[in-house]
């Protein structure tokens, strides 16, 4: 992470008073991991860029800006264009039970319709997905 977003996390939480601890209680977080943002050792995501943007009130724009412009080199994330009533409604589908959606479908196609064989090339498919859904959210 660039060092000058880094430095602006640190001295955000210290001028709303806050420790590390409070504030990876306050996000549901680690210390640890609030420790490697101000060192810029890594980024915080999407959903906890959210989450400081609204504790410290101010905008993505500002929480992200650097001498150049934004830091998007960094895989950081542009908000600036969205409205800040999108930016709240964001949707995960992290807990979706997408293994039970795909388990029925297998089981309807096999039993109802006799494609097995089908059947298993998409059942096959959800572990491939979930496992490039995984890679994707732990490379952030």
């Amino acid at each position: 992470m660039n060092r000058e977003i880094a430095d602006r996390l640190s001295n955000l939480r210290k001028q709303n008073g806050l420790s590390p601890e409070e504030l990876a209680a306050k996000l549901g977080l680690t210390h640890k991991i609030v420790s490697d943002w101000e060192q810029g050792a890594s980024s915080p995501d999407v959903d906890n860029l959210i989450s400081l943007s609204e504790l410290y009130h101010i905008s993505f724009n500002d929480l992200l800006k650097t001498k150049n412009g934004l830091n998007q080199g960094d895989n950081m994330v542009n908000f600036a264009h969205m409205p800040a009533e999108k930016q709240k409604k964001r949707v995960s589908l992290r807990g979706f039970p997408f293994g039970m959606i795909i388990t029925f479908i297998y089981l309807i196609l096999g039993l109802f319709f006799h494609m097995w064989g089908t059947a298993w090339v998409i059942f096959l498919t959800f572990p491939i997905f979930a496992g490039i859904g995984e890679y994707l959210h732990h490379r952030q």
